[in-house]
């Protein structure tokens, strides 16, 4: 690091590589003495991250006009830049500073790296005066000499005064560790580098308003010299707009239109009915029939709480939709996209993605402040037709962003922002093998490179073995009719976060039209993906009290059960430590689940009773407790699957074979 002369507080990272926004700028090159060397200069373009400093890359170049490196800044206040400008508006150097000078910078570096691959060192860059009066034999040779350099030089695209960008160095799985072992935790640092656990890693904040997802993409073209402004995305995505895709925008609001005034319509109805009941009630004297009346005001009470919160629903649904409500014609819906009414959804992202050969890697704040780092990562869907039918997509650049719940932010790594495969950080490929390529759909397996990183770099098994894998393990919603529907899928692990609505989260799917079905889950039962989950505690601060009774002992959580039910048989007592009745810490604590034997041998036969085991401990924590079995009666038919980090998810038949159980049980006793 170089201090700077201006404000002490601020310190230059002594990066040799090109700026990426210095590539393809057509710098002026100048002749200066450094450390007692002539030396030639070019000076990037002007950078305002420092506060009220405005600073310039210096450059060294050699004989060739090649960019050797970096070696320096050129550092003034930005509010007096116009002092150091000449008469054409160009920087003039003779009015700057004396640079700050990189500490790796040596005279002899400077010397050494000066020289270029055509001339020999004492040579100067230009025919000198003696060669005038060589043979003529010698100038036709020494112009071929330089005819052929120019043709070289064309080649290979490095003419005087054209930088080019240094790739950045992939992170290759030791340098991921290198970087992990030299990461140190600072105050009030990005919480991207504490998730990543490397401070390699920044965020880049922009004007949001709606085009916070456009400006992400522009930011990140600049880090590579590229200059695409937001209006001109804004262009190119109402340009792929289609009269199918106004068709289903449109579709989706009229629809939760027409579905709150529905509702509202049976909910008027419902307290026209309460009225009449009471009216009834009131006059009559019979017993039994004041016992029915009461009955069917009570369900018409049930009936309307619930048609309430699909109504608070679905007004939150419509307002994602509230930019199509007075757009009735494809061109008025084109016209709308390139404003800052629309903020990207899935389908633009998709479409973006497509035209500009980029795929953006999502990672999500919210998730991460929420303690769900399962859930950092977004996979994203394939929202793009197009895509889908190519069945192939190899993006030219990578983009990573934070998503804060409402808002689109830059990530950075090592400065860049527009990355190629290579450049993608290590780590961060991993996650994306790991988490979003598991079920072998979704964008990410539309990515040769991906495809060819999980199997060759991770080992991983190859697409159709996995898929056969998985078809052996798990049931469809064919095998079982009555489970669920494999059309909605809710996915839960202990730490599942409270936000997303039903079917909405990480792994999940859900029509649209459906989501007001889960209401209750959505508006009373926030935490509904945690009480699936089987480290469920009873709520309260008594670590005593019990979740169900099964084989007449207490138990805390269906995991204390499950682990202590391993051992049941062959040794009882261990058994006996998982449960609340040994008043053991053990049995107290989820925590203390951790640290359970492991020199205990299970039974024998426990993997041929687990199943059952873990479907009667199901019942017992459901039947036991009327809230949760409300909840899993809320869940309706969704597909339950858990979630594993790295693995696919895993389809809960037992729970959902117990909630078909409870369903029944509740019909009969309506009857």
């Amino acid at each position: 690091m170089v201090r700077s002369k201006l404000n002490p507080d601020i310190n230059y990272r002594e990066y040799k590589q090109l700026e990426r926004d210095d590539a393809d700028y057509d710098a002026t090159m100048y002749e200066i003495e450094l450390l007692g060397k002539e030396v030639r200069i070019a000076i990037g373009r002007g950078k305002t991250d420092k506060k009220d400093i405005l600073y310039y890359p210096m450059y060294l170049i050699n004989t060739d006009d090649r960019v050797v490196k970096q070696i320096g800044v050129f550092e003034i206040r930005a509010d007096q830049s116009s002092d150091f400008l000449d008469d054409e508006d160009d920087l003039d150097i003779d009015k700057l500073p004396h640079p700050l000078i990189y500490s790796f910078v040596t005279a002899s570096m400077l010397e050494a790296d000066s020289r270029g691959k055509k001339a020999p060192a004492q040579e100067a860059p230009v025919i000198q005066e003696a060669e005038k009066e060589a043979t003529a034999q010698e100038a036709t040779a020494q112009e071929e000499t330089l005819a052929e350099t120019t043709a070289e030089e064309e080649a290979d695209q490095t003419l005087r005064s054209k930088m080019k960008a240094l790739a950045l160095p992939p992170q290759t799985k030791d340098t991921a560790e290198a970087e992990h072992a030299e990461y140190k935790k600072q105050p009030d640092q990005p919480w991207i580098q504490t998730h990543m656990q490397n401070n390699n890693f920044g965020i880049k904040d922009n004007e949001g308003g709606g085009d916070c997802l456009f400006a992400v993409i522009r930011d990140a073209y600049r880090t590579r010299g590229k200059y695409v402004e937001v209006p001109e995305l804004r262009r190119k995505l109402a340009a792929e707009a289609t009269e199918e895709v106004f068709s289903r925008y449109k579709e989706m609001y009229t629809m939760t239109a027409d579905s709150i005034a529905t509702t509202s319509a049976e909910m008027r109805t419902l307290v026209d009915a309460n009225a009449k009941l009471k009216q009834r009630l009131e006059r009559t004297t019979e017993a039994k029939e004041q016992e029915a009346i009461i009955a069917e005001s009570r369900r018409n009470a049930a009936r309307f709480k619930q048609l309430k919160a699909e109504v608070a629903l679905s007004k939150e649904l419509l307002q994602e939709f509230h930019f199509i409500k007075n757009v009735n014609t494809l061109e008025d819906f084109r016209e709308m996209l390139k404003s800052c009414a629309f903020w990207a959804d899935t389908w633009a992202i998709s479409t973006l993605e497509r035209v500009l050969r980029v795929k953006l890697i999502i990672l999500s704040s919210e998730r991460f402040h929420a303690g769900e780092m399962g859930g950092v990562l977004q996979c994203g869907q394939l929202n793009d037709r197009v895509l889908e039918d190519q069945g192939v997509f190899e993006p030219e650049f990578y983009i990573m962003a934070e998503h804060t719940g409402s808002h689109y932010k830059l990530i950075t790594y090592k400065d860049e922002a527009l990355l190629t495969f290579r450049e993608i950080p290590y780590d961060i490929k991993v996650m994306v093998t790991e988490k979003c390529m598991e079920h072998n759909a979704g964008p990410y397996n539309l990515i040769p490179q991906f495809r060819t990183f999980r199997e060759e770099e991770l080992g991983l098994k190859g697409v159709e073995e996995d898929q056969a894998v998985r078809a052996s393990a798990d049931h469809s919603s064919a095998a079982h009719p009555a489970l669920y529907d494999d059309a909605t899928v809710f996915q839960f692990y202990s730490k599942s976060m409270d936000k997303p609505l039903p079917g909405t989260g990480s792994g999940e799917t859900i029509e649209r039209a459906d989501i007001p079905k889960y209401a209750a889950l959505a508006k009373e039962t926030p935490q509904w993906r945690k009480m699936l989950s089987n480290l469920w505690e009873p709520p309260g601060d008594d670590r005593e009290k019990a979740l169900f009774v099964l084989d007449d002992h207490r138990w805390r959580t269906l995991e204390h059960y499950m682990q202590g039910s391993r051992f049941r048989k062959e040794n009882p007592k261990q058994y006996l430590q998982f449960s609340l009745d040994s008043e053991s810490e053990l049995s107290k604590s989820v925590a203390m689940l951790q640290d359970k034997p492991k020199d205990v041998k299970p039974d024998a036969d426990f993997s041929l009773r687990e199943e059952k085991e873990r479907e009667d401990a199901q019942y017992a924590k459901y039947s036991q407790n009327s809230y949760l079995e409300d909840m899993l009666l809320n869940t309706r038919n969704a597909k339950l699957v858990h979630f594993r980090r790295g693995k696919p998810p895993i389809t809960c038949n037992e729970l959902m074979r117990v909630r078909h159980r409870l369903l029944q049980e509740h019909a009969k006793r309506k009857k």
